[in-house]
């Protein structure tokens, strides 16, 4: 069996139907230079994810959400940290 990879997601909830993901990019880029950023649509984008702390086993990221539909993961477990919203 293949271990769980674990993911720590700081999530930023926005209360917005359209988000400034222009904006939003900017703002990460400038906290988090050099980071991989991820726009999960990039034609209508609802979710921005910067991986913070990349890794196999474990990593960190930030997402700012507008909306997500409800999901699952066979081999990852996600644990959310709201932070704002």
């Amino acid at each position: 069996m293949i271990p769980a990879r674990t993911v720590l997601a700081k999530l930023l909830i926005l209360s917005q139907t359209n988000m400034n993901v222009q904006r939003i990019v900017k703002e990460l880029e400038k906290k988090y230079p050099g980071k991989n950023i991820v726009l999960n649509t990039p034609a209508a984008t609802t979710e921005i994810i910067c991986e913070t702390l990349p890794g196999d086993d474990y990593s960190e990221a930030i997402a700012v959400v507008d909306s997500i539909r409800p999901h699952y993961h066979k081999e990852l477990t996600e644990t959310y940290e709201i932070l704002k919203g």
